[in-house]
């Protein structure tokens, strides 16, 4: 994954972000190795410790990073959450 195509996706998370319902964070950090990545952390009553995350860095292989960014593109939207894919629908929980 390159910088640019890393950057992207942050800027569309963020844009995401700032339209959903949902109550969450985007940080962007620069390592000390010179690395970059995306931390997204979603928080709710939903999750033992009221919050779960998940990552996207530039050393992760294209599919990698591209299938975390739609999970998160997912908890976004309010379609599910970060854990529990069995039965991670918003909707159907009380």
């Amino acid at each position: 994954m390159n910088k640019h195509r890393l950057l992207n996706i942050l800027m569309d998370l963020n844009i995401k972000l700032a339209h959903s319902d949902i109550e969450a964070r985007i940080l962007f950090n620069k390592f000390d190795d010179g690395r970059l990545g995306i931390a997204f952390t979603h928080f709710s009553d939903y999750y033992e410790n009221d919050a779960r995350s998940l990552h996207i860095f530039e050393h992760h292989d294209k599919e990698t990073a591209l299938n975390t960014f739609n999970h998160i593109k997912e908890v976004l939207a309010g379609e599910r959450l970060v854990t529990d894919e069995r039965n991670s629908d918003l909707s159907t929980q009380s």
